[in-house]
C-alpha cells in the first residue's frame, strides 16, 4: 500500500508539471495520499512484532477487513490514475493523448475512489490514535515516576556524568561573543531566513527549512556570526530551550557524542535539571561509562529532553569542518536532528567551510516528502492536547517565496542559493551582500579608531573602506589583516597607502606571509633577536601540548635562544607589536592556579593565543615550507622538540632569573617544572631521539640540580611526583650520602625513573675512563625498604619506608632493584663485577619479586633472578664470596631451584663450601638452623613455599626437586658431608632448612 501511494503522488507531480491548470485536482491528491503515507508506516511498525498485541491487532485488521479494503482502493486508483503508456514507452503523440483525456475522463471517478479509501482509513487511523493515546499514558506515567524517585543530588550526579570531558562551550562563547563589532551582523537577524527558522522552518516547496547550513571561507566570520546568533536566540527565549556546541581542532576528535552529551545536558539544565526517563535509564545502565551509550540513545535522549519545552528548542553548531575526519557520523546525527519529523520542534544552524564531504552529506538529503522518522514512532506520535507534557507548539513560516537556483539580492530580501525547491535544508553562503555591508561598517569603524590616520581626507578613508570590503570575499579575517598592515608599517599618507591597496595579497594565507616578511623582516644582524623571540611565541601557542598558562610564561618561555643580556628589552607589549593580528592577548577571570604562593605581577593575569584558527592552519601548512616565511613554518614534531629545549633549558636556569629575595619559583619555574615532570613521563621516546634534548635532561637529572630544592613539602612534592621520587633518593636529611660523580647521580636517577634506553644512551657517549670510574662509585641512596621479604620462607608485605640502605655501587643498586633492562646497558658498557663482593646476594635478594622493569607487584617463577645471576656471574662476580655467614649456593639450594644452582657451579662455585661461622650476615638477619650445614644437606631437608594446587602434589613435587639438585651438586663434585654438630641455639639438631631472611627493597 505505502508503494502504490508513492508511485501515485510521483505521477501526479510529473502530470503536475506537464498539465496546465492541473494544480488544483493534483494537489488535493497529493496532500490526502501524503497524509496517509505516515499512518500506515507506523500501522506496519505496530503489526511487525512477533508479541500478544501485533498479534491481537493483526488478527482485528483481518476480521474487519478494512484494510484489505483500503488496499484494493489504491490499486484501483493507482491503474485509474497511471496510464498504461507511463510503463511501456509509447509514442509522443500517445503520452499527450493520455494526460489530456484524463482530466475529462477519469477524475470524477478518482474523487470517488478517493471518497471510499478515506472511508476505510477512519477506522484505522482510530486504531492509531488510541494506540498514540495509550504510548502517551505509559510515558506520562514513567516521567512522573522517575521524577519523584531522584533527588536533587541524584539528578546533579547524573549531569556530571553526562558532562563531556574537558569541553565547556559555555566558556568559549564568552571568548567568541567578545570579538563582535556591533552591527556587523544585524543583517542575518532581519532576514525571512532567520524569522523563518526560528519559528521552526516551513514545508511549502519554495520556503525555508528549519535545517539551516551556513558557509563560508576561512575568515569570513562564520564563528562570530554563530556567537552573535546565540545570543539573540538566548535574549527571544530567555536562554530556555536553546543550546549551541563550538567544535574545535584542538579538541582533536570526533565531535558527536561530545556535542550530543553537551546539548542533552545543557537543555536539561535549562529545565530545572529535569532528567527524562530515557536519560535516567542511560544512566543506570552505562554508567561505568558514558561513552558506551549508543549514538541511537543519546538522540532519544536528546529528543525526549526537547519535548520539555513549549516553543520552538533552537541549536547552533559552530565550525563542524574541524571535527576530526571522517565526520560521516557526526553529519548523519546532525542531519536527523535537522531533517527527521521526530525532531520537527527543533531549528538547527550549522556553520563550516563549504567542503566536500559536508555538501555531500547534505545534497544527499532525500526531499522533504520522502524523510521518514529514523526514530522509534513512539517518540514522535506525541498528543498535542496532553496537557501533562509540555509538548511544543510551533507556528511554522507559511510564506511562499519564488526560489531561485543562485544567490542574488531582490530588494531587502537575501535569497540563499537552493537547488532543489524541495530539498530538506537550507543553505546560505557568506558571500553575500549583506557581508559586504556589514565589512563596510566594520572597516569604517576600525579606521576612525587609528590614530595615524585622523588627518586623512573623509574622501581617501571611504576609498580605503569600499576597496576592502570589494577584496573581502566576506572574510572579515582578512580585512583586519590589511587594516593592521596599515598600522604595523605605520603608513600614515594616501600615496603609501595607496600602493599597499594597490597590491593587496588574494588569500588570508598571503596575509600572514606578507605581514611576516614585511613586518618582521629578515636582515644579517638585524632583527634577528625580534624575529627569534616572535618565531618561538608563534610556534609554543600553536602547538597542541604546550599548555602556556599566562602571557608571562610565555614571554620567558620565547626568549629561549635569545641572548640573555637582552632580555629585559621583551615583554608581552612588544610581543602584540612583532606580532600583531597574528596573535590576540585576552584577559583571564582568574589568575592562573599555582602550587607556590607569590605575588604574580600583572602579565600573569593575561594569555596570548593564536587570533585566528587559520594562523595556525597556515604556519603548519605545506606551502609555507617554500616560501619566504620558511623559518616559521611548524609541524608537530618540530613543537614538540622545541617544548622540550625550551623547558628543560628553563629548569638549568632555575633561580636564576629570580627577583632578589624572592624564594618562591617563578611562574615560569613552576610551569619548567611542570612540563618537565610531564615529559619524563610521556615524551621519553622523542627525547631518546633527538640529543639537544636529551643533554639538558641529563643535565636536570643530576641530584646537585637546584630545581630539587623547591620541591619542600608534601603538597607540592604531590604536584610533581617524578621529580618527587628522584628527589627522594638523595635525601641528605634521611642520611642519603651523594654519589662523588656527576655521571653517577644521573645514571642512578635514569635507574629509578626505570629508563634504559637513555642510560645506554648516556653511557656511549662517555670516555672509557669515565665509566670505569662509575662502576666503584660509592655512595648512600634512601630507597623504600620493607621488612623480612622471604625471611623463613614468607612473602613480606610490610609498609615500605625510607631510609639510607648502606653504602652501595650502581651495579649493587640495579641488581637489588631487579632491573634488567638497565643491567644490560651497564654490561655493553663495560661493567665488571669482579670487585662486587656481595652482588650475588644482592641478586637472591627477594628472589620471587617481579624484574624491577616492569609495573607488576605480584611473585614470579625465580626466572628474573636466575637471569640476575648468570649476568653477574659471566661478567666477573665471585661465586665463593669470602667472610658471609653462608655461600650463595647454599642459599639457592634452600629453594630448590635448578637453575640457580647450575649457574653457580658452571661458573666454580664450591659443592662442598659451607660458610664463615664469624662472617657477616648479608641482609643483618639471624639464621641459625642451617648456616653451617653442607649444600647436599640443605637440599635435602629444604622445604621451599611453593603453593600447592590441584595439579600436583606438593610433596611429590618437592621430592622430584630434592633429587635432581642432589644429582646436579654430585655432579660438580659435592661429596657426602661428614656427621654435623647441631649450632641451634634451641638444642634442636637438624629440622627442615628455611630460606634465608630477606629484605625487599624498591624505589
Amino acid at each position: 500500500m505505502i508503494g502504490d501511494i508513492a508511485s501515485i503522488i510521483n505521477w501526479c507531480k510529473e502530470y503536475f508539471k506537464n498539465v496546465r491548470d492541473a494544480a488544483r485536482a493534483m494537489n488535493d491528491m497529493i496532500a490526502l495520499l501524503g497524509s496517509w503515507k505516515p499512518q500506515l508506516e507506523l500501522l506496519e511498525d505496530l503489526i511487525r512484532p512477533d508479541d500478544q498485541s501485533a498479534q491481537a491487532l493483526r488478527m482485528k485488521l483481518a476480521n474487519e477487513g478494512f484494510l484489505e479494503h483500503s488496499k484494493s482502493c489504491l490499486r484501483e486508483l493507482k491503474e485509474l490514475m497511471i496510464p498504461e503508456s507511463a510503463a511501456s514507452s509509447p509514442s509522443k503523440r500517445r503520452q499527450l493523448y493520455d494526460r489530456l483525456t484524463w482530466p475529462i475522463m477519469k477524475q470524477d471517478k478518482a474523487k470517488e475512489i478517493l471518497r471510499e479509501l478515506e472511508s476505510s482509513m477512519n477506522p484505522i487511523n482510530l486504531i492509531l490514535n488510541t494506540n498514540n493515546a495509550w504510548n502517551m499514558k505509559q510515558l506520562r506515567e514513567e516521567v512522573k515516576q522517575v521524577g519523584t524517585q531522584m533527588s536533587e543530588q541524584d539528578k546533579r550526579e547524573v549531569l556530571r556524568w553526562l558532562q563531556p570531558d574537558k569541553i565547556d562551550s559555555h566558556d568559549i562563547h564568552l571568548e567568541k561573543k567578545g570579538m563582535l563589532e556591533d552591527e556587523t551582523c544585524d543583517w542575518m537577524v532581519q532576514s525571512e531566513i532567520w524569522k523563518t527558522w526560528m519559528e521552526g522552518g516551513t514545508t511549502s516547496e519554495n520556503g525555508y527549512r528549519r535545517l539551516l547550513w551556513i558557509h563560508g571561507i576561512p575568515g569570513s566570520g562564520k564563528t562570530i556570526l554563530a556567537s552573535f546568533m546565540i545570543d539573540t536566540i538566548a535574549l527571544a527565549y530567555g536562554r530556555q530551550g536553546c543550546s549551541y556546541y563550538y567544535c574545535s581542532h584542538q579538541h582533536g576528535q570526533d565531535e558527536t557524542r561530545s556535542f550530543l552529551q553537551w546539548v542533552v545536558r545543557d537543555l536539561c539544565t535549562q529545565s530545572r535539571n529535569f532528567i527524562p526517563p530515557e536519560l535516567y535509564h542511560a544512566y543506570e545502565h552505562y554508567r561505568s561509562n558514558v561513552h558506551s551509550i549508543p549514538t541511537d540513545g543519546l538522540l532519544k535522549c536528546l529528543l525526549a529532553i526537547t519535548k520539555q519545552f513549549r516553543h520552538q528548542v533552537c541549536i547552533v553548531v559552530d565550525a563542524i569542518d574541524e571535527s576530526s575526519k571522517p565526520r560521516n557520523h557526526f553529519l548523519k546525527v546532525l542531519t536527523t536532528i535537522g531533517t527527521d519529523p521526530a525532531f520537527q520542534h527543533v531549528s538547527l544552524i550549522m556553520t563550516s567551510r563549504d567542503e566536500l564531504d559536508i555538501r555531500a552529506a547534505f545534497e544527499a538529503l532525500p526531499p522533504l516528502e520522502n524523510i521518514s522518522s529514523f526514530l522509534v514512532r513512539k517518540y514522535s506520535s506525541l498528543n498535542p492536547e496532553d496537557e501533562d507534557l509540555q509538548v511544543p507548539r510551533r507556528t511554522p513560516h507559511q510564506a511562499n517565496r519564488p526560489i531561485t537556483p543562485t544567490r542574488l539580492l531582490r530588494g531587502e530580501k537575501l535569497v540563499p542559493e537552493i537547488s532543489n525547491p524541495n530539498q530538506g535544508y537550507t543553505e546560505l553562503s557568506m558571500d553575500n551582500q549583506f557581508v559586504l555591508k556589514a565589512i563596510s561598517t566594520y572597516v569604517s569603524r576600525k579606521l576612525q579608531r587609528i590614530d595615524q590616520l585622523r588627518y586623512l581626507s573623509p574622501k581617501f578613508l571611504e576609498h580605503i573602506e569600499t576597496k576592502l570590503a570589494r577584496e573581502a570575499r566576506g572574510m572579515f579575517r582578512w580585512v583586519a589583516c590589511q587594516i593592521d598592515m596599515i598600522i604595523q608599517l605605520d603608513l600614515s599618507d594616501e600615496p603609501s597607502i595607496e600602493k599597499l591597496l594597490e597590491d593587496l595579497p588574494p588569500t588570508v594565507f598571503d596575509t600572514y606571509e606578507r605581514l611576516i616578511v614585511e613586518c618582521i623582516p629578515y636582515a644579517e644582524g638585524h632583527n634577528e633577536n625580534n624575529r627569534t623571540f616572535a618565531r618561538t611565541a608563534l610556534a609554543l601557542i600553536c602547538s597542541n601540548s604546550a599548555v602556556i598558562p599566562s602571557a608571562d610564561v610565555l614571554v620567558e618561555a620565547s626568549l629561549f635562544n635569545v641572548p640573555r643580556g637582552l632580555a629585559h628589552n621583551f615583554d608581552v607589549h612588544r610581543l602584540e607589536k612583532i606580532l600583531g593580528c597574528l596573535i590576540k592577548v585576552t584577559r583571564l577571570n582568574r589568575k592562573p592556579t599555582s602550587v607556590f604562593r607569590r605575588d604574580d605581577d600583572a602579565a600573569a593575569r593575561f594569555r596570548v593565543a593564536p587570533a585566528h584558527y587559520t594562523v595556525k592552519e597556515y604556519l603548519f601548512s605545506k606551502n609555507i615550507h617554500k616560501g619566504p616565511a620558511r623559518d616559521f613554518a611548524l609541524s608537530n614534531s618540530s613543537t614538540q622538540v622545541l617544548e622540550l629545549q625550551v623547558v628543560f633549558n628553563g629548569l638549568l636556569s632555575f633561580g636564576a632569573n629570580r627577583p632578589r629575595g624572592q624564594r618562591d619559583p617563578t611562574p615560569y619555574e613552576e610551569y619548567c617544572l611542570r612540563m618537565t615532570d610531564k615529559a619524563l613521563r610521556v615524551r621519553r621516546s622523542l627525547i631518546a631521539k633527538e640529543k639537544t634534548i636529551w643533554d639538558p635532561v641529563l643535565l636536570c637529572l643530576r641530584p646537585e640540580a637546584l630545581h630539587h630544592g623547591a620541591l619542600r613539602n608534601q603538597e607540592i612534592r604531590l604536584e610533581f611526583p617524578r621529580w618527587t621520587k628522584l628527589n627522594a633518593v638523595f635525601r641528605v636529611d634521611k642520611g642519603a650520602v651523594l654519589p662523588g660523580r656527576q655521571e653517577t647521580g644521573i645514571l642512578v636517577s635514569l635507574l629509578v625513573l626505570k629508563w634504559p634506553e637513555l642510560a645506554g644512551i648516556y653511557l656511549r657517549q662517555l670516555a672509557p675512563e669515565d665509566r670505569a670510574a662509575i662502576w666503584t662509585d660509592r655512595f648512600t641512596p634512601v630507597i623504600a625498604e620493607t621488612g623480612a621479604g622471604r625471611g623463613g620462607g614468607g612473602r613480606g608485605n610490610n609498609q615500605a619506608a625510607a631510609r639510607a640502605v648502606g653504602t652501595t655501587t650502581i651495579l649493587q643498586l640495579c641488581v637489588t632493584l631487579r632491573r634488567l633492562e638497565f643491567l644490560e646497558q651497564l654490561i655493553e658498557a663495560g661493567a665488571d663485577f669482579a670487585h662486587e663482593n656481595e652482588i650475588i646476594y644482592a641478586a637472591l635478594r627477594d628472589p620471587y619479586a617481579p624484574a624491577g622493569d616492569t609495573t607488576s607487584s605480584s611473585q614470579e617463577d625465580g626466572v628474573t633472578t636466575g637471569q640476575l645471576l648468570k649476568m653477574v656471574l659471566q661478567r666477573g662476580a665471585d661465586p665463593n664470596p669470602k667472610g658471609f655467614l653462608y655461600t650463595p649456593l647454599q642459599a639457592a639450594a634452600c629453594y630448590l631451584e635448578e637453575r640457580w644452582i647450575q649457574s653457580l657451579l658452571i661458573e666454580h662455585a664450591d659443592p662442598n663450601a659451607v660458610g664463615d661461622p664469624e662472617g657477616a650476615h648479608p641482609y643483618n638477619g639471624n639464621e641459625k638452623d642451617w648456616f653451617q650445614h653442607h649444600p647436599l644437606r640443605i637440599c635435602r631437608e629444604a622445604d621451599p613455599d611453593w603453593q600447592e594446587d590441584d595439579e600436583f602434589e606438593k610433596e611429590e613435587h618437592i621430592n622430584r626437586a630434592r633429587l635432581r639438585v642432589e644429582n646436579l651438586l654430585v655432579q660438580y663434585g659435592a661429596r657426602e658431608p661428614e656427621e654435623e654438630e647441631d649450632n641451634t641455639d634451641d638444642g634442636e639438631g637438624g629440622g627442615n632448612a628455611s630460606q634465608p631472611e630477606v629484605i625487599v627493597v624498591d624505589s
